[in-house]
């Protein structure tokens, strides 16, 4: 079985120095930051990280050629 990529967490998206959207970089999940921790770009970030760090990456579909 071929080994799974290691995974990244990315910050796609800040809203003033709050970071808003996050993504892994292997599954392409997104991850948004709650409004009631947008004043908050810290505790926004611990937020987004947990997030990224609990979840299970999902087998990403193999899309087959639309031209044949």
């Amino acid at each position: 079985m071929a080994e799974q990529p290691e995974r990244r967490f990315v910050i796609l998206k800040y809203m003033g120095k709050t970071p808003s959207l996050g993504t892994c970089d292997r599954c392409q999940l997104k991850f948004f930051t709650p409004t009631e921790l947008m004043r908050e770009p810290l505790e926004a970030e611990h937020n987004l990280l947990g997030k990224f760090a609990s979840h299970t990456c999902q087998p990403v579909p193999f899309e087959q050629d639309k031209a044949s």
